[in-house]
């Protein structure tokens, strides 16, 4: 394994650590914001949208203590007029409310040159970050972070060389002077209240470019990370197959690894090696491992070898501790929820997406074949992956797609009125996620389901439909073709069912308390480990 880049200073961080909605608390019920950038509010609604979004200057008659969140966009002021805003925002913040500020940066190099060519500051509002933290920590908040934009490092390093000297004799230190000299602003984060302990979260995903890897990517480690990353304290690293990996050494520091096949001899070695640089290492897993014969072939080194797994399940994690006993389940649920969609014209559109799902769509195929030959309605069926399902449909109004990327899978979704969701019992499918209906759901489509995965979560009649049996399948289907109201109806229930119950701000948090616990049983779970796979131990 590679030893990390040694200009760390100025290596970029995930766009969602940058991005200002995704510092706020997602869960936050009172966000009070001053700025001009209205898609930061529509973007949280999308988040929570029972959340309360106040205007700074609206938030007058708003009790002290009450807001989980406190943005200040515009540039902070100049002094004496920055401490009195900082010091009003943090009479707003609740107990572990986050405070997030922005302030013109006066250390861009384009500002640092007028200064060193004898010129004045372009802005007198500009400020460094040692003058803001006493304002915070005036105030009674804890100083979690400094966050740097990256709005020109190209310039920054060309001047940082050019004016070597210059910079050496005013005290910016090498290691810190690209990332003073990049951004035009950046972004203080103070919490009222303690600082939890660190932590530092290196995520390795699977190469996006594969298969179905960057809709579980996303799903599974990208959006909770997103989500994550509003807490103080912790620093988010992502890198993906198949560049080099990197991770660099850090204290209380967690290894994400999604969906790898560990195989002797390497596995071990990538072990000892993130063990040896002081990680708890957690596999991602959300599949059956029956499909990977690799993994039972290398004595199930894959679950074994890590401190823990995390999956989506109840049903898989029950597979997975026959391996590792330090299992957690994190369910599927929405990161960010699209608005009610209206009614609209048109042909009914069904949606049917196969993901080793053939076997289970092959029973009710003539069924459905009989449904769209009588309709006495318009129809447009789309179809991905499963070709020989496609081939056998009886209607002139069909689609087919391969493989194709999340974005894509959700338009086909947000545009069907009905998906199609059959699941064979087999033991394979009974440890998948509702995840396709909770998506549907929050799109605005009716689902029309087997038992298998789905009978925990869709309310037979209420929130889409059951079937167990393909006579059940084509009444039901033929039902959902024809009658709009009843469409409407289970759309509208399954959609305020994803919003009351199933949104990521409400579960995210539970993943945090998680890896902290992790972090504190360390060589506990190192010990485990190495009993479960003695070569961890041998040097």
């Amino acid at each position: 394994m590679p030893q990390s880049s040694p200009d760390k200073a100025i290596s970029r961080p995930p766009d969602f650590v940058l991005r200002l909605v995704d510092r706020i608390p997602a869960d936050a019920a009172v966000v009070v914001y001053d700025g001009d950038d209205a898609t930061i509010e529509d973007s949280f609604a999308r988040i929570n949208p029972t959340a309360r979004w106040l205007a700074w200057d609206r938030a007058g008659g708003l009790a002290p203590g009450t807001a989980g969140a406190v943005v200040l966009d515009r540039p902070l002021p100049a002094a004496p007029a920055a401490g009195a805003v900082i010091e009003r925002a943090a009479r707003l913040l609740a107990p572990g409310g986050t405070l997030l500020v922005r302030c013109t940066n006066a250390e861009f190099h384009e500002t640092v040159a007028s200064r060193l060519d004898g010129g004045t500051d372009s802005d007198p509002a500009a400020h460094v970050p040692e003058a803001v933290a006493p304002l915070v920590l005036g105030s009674g908040l804890s100083m979690a972070s400094v966050i740097a934009d990256h709005d020109d490092v190209a310039g920054a390093r060309a001047f940082a060389q050019a004016r070597q000297a210059d910079l050496d004799r005013i005290g910016m230190t090498a290691v810190s002077r690209l990332t003073r000299l990049a951004g035009r602003s950046f972004l203080v984060v103070a919490l009222r209240g303690p600082l939890p302990p660190p932590m530092f979260i290196n995520a390795r995903l699977r190469d996006p470019t594969l298969g179905a890897n960057a809709a579980m990517s996303e799903v599974r480690v990208e959006r909770p990370l997103r989500f994550l990353a509003s807490y103080p304290n912790l620093v988010i690293r992502v890198e993906r197959d198949p560049a080099p990996m990197s991770p660099p050494g850090r204290d209380r520091s967690i290894f994400i690894h999604q969906r790898p096949i560990l195989r002797r001899p390497w596995g071990l070695d990538l072990l000892r090696e993130l063990r040896r640089r002081n990680y708890v290492v957690v596999l991602e897993f959300d599949d059956h491992p029956s499909f990977w014969p690799d993994i039972a072939l290398h004595d199930y080194l894959t679950f074994a070898g890590p401190h823990a797994v995390q999956t989506s399940t109840p049903a898989l994690a029950d597979v997975l501790r026959r391996y590792n006993p330090n299992v957690a389940v994190f369910r599927n649920d929405i990161a960010e929820l699209p608005p009610p969609r209206p009614p609209r014209p048109g042909p009914v559109r069904v949606f049917y997406g196969s993901l080793n799902r053939a076997a289970s769509i092959e029973p009710l195929t003539e069924g459905i074949n009989r449904v769209l030959r009588t309709a006495k309605v318009a129809t447009a069926t789309a179809v991905i992956l499963d070709r020989e399902f496609f081939d056998r449909l009886e209607t002139p109004r069909k689609s087919y797609s391969g493989m194709i990327d999340q974005a894509r899978h959700r338009t086909l979704v947000s545009q069907a009125d009905i998906v199609l969701l059959p699941l064979a019992d087999t033991e394979f499918n009974r440890c998948k996620s509702d995840l396709s209906f909770i998506e549907a759901a929050a799109r605005g489509a009716v689902v029309i389901a087997s038992p298998v995965v789905y009978g925990s979560s869709v309310v037979d009649g209420e929130t889409g439909f059951l079937y167990r049996s393909p006579a059940e399948f084509e009444e039901k289907f033929d039902r959902l073709i024809h009658d709009t109201a009843l469409r409407r109806r289970l759309a509208a229930n399954a959609y305020a069912y994803v919003r009351r119950s199933r949104l990521l701000k409400d579960s995210f948090r539970e993943r945090y308390a998680w890896y902290q616990s992790l972090l504190d049983r360390k060589s506990e779970l190192d010990a485990a480990a190495a009993e479960r796979v003695p070569e961890l131990a041998a040097r």
